[in-house]
């Protein structure tokens, strides 16, 4: 066996009858796979993305399953599941996640994201409930259609912050949307847990 290349070994076979006269000839290559390069290419397929990043949760949805009963419940969930999706389609924005009766959106811009979130907020509102919502733009880990990292984190606990029917965003989302039409009212600094530094906080102003 031979190596002409590396890490490709070429090998041949010949096949002698009782006489010694060559009746058949074989051969071969395997290629030999460096396991710590493969994974290394595997990691670059994980790239950087900048994006706006959408929250959204239903405010007090325990006291309206109660309240509704679990049938009337799931229907108003689908409802409002609708509401959202069809609001963030026309906005241009990618679902990421949906939890229960939370959702996790993708943005290219934040006042993409913000009109959605207002349009959401607007849409689910005939139903009788209300939610709320945070955004911030940060860069993300993007793997296939998943996304991680800290600003995912920071977009979610800023949404945990938001009173009801509120859509309070980052100081990024609010230098970033400097300019347009949009009014914010400042929330002041807060600590978002697991984040560590306090970060300012606007909501958007109806």
């Amino acid at each position: 066996m031979v190596e002409p290349v590396p890490d490709l070994f070429v090998g041949e076979t010949r096949i002698h009858d009782a006489d010694g006269r060559l009746v058949a000839i074989h051969s071969g290559s395997v290629a030999r796979l460096d396991v710590a390069r493969r994974a290394g290419r595997q990691r670059t397929e994980s790239r950087r993305v900048l994006a706006t990043l959408l929250f959204t949760d239903i405010v007090d949805s325990t006291g309206h399953a109660q309240r509704f009963g679990n049938a009337r419940w799931r229907e108003l969930l689908e409802e409002h599941k609708q509401a959202v999706r069809r609001e963030v389609s026309r906005c241009n924005g990618t679902e990421v996640d949906t939890a229960g009766d939370g959702f996790f959106v993708r943005f290219d811009s934040p006042a993409h994201a913000i009109e959605a979130a207002r349009a959401a907020r607007r849409a689910t509102a005939p139903l009788g409930i209300e939610i709320r919502a945070g955004i911030h733009t940060g860069e993300c880990e993007l793997e296939g259609n998943r996304l991680a990292g800290m600003a995912v984190h920071i977009a979610a606990r800023i949404q945990g912050a938001a009173q009801a029917g509120e859509i309070l965003v980052s100081s990024t989302v609010r230098d970033l949307a400097t300019g347009s039409t949009i009014r914010f009212a400042d929330r002041g600094e807060q600590t978002l847990t697991g984040v560590p530094d306090p970060w300012r906080l606007y909501a958007v102003a109806d």
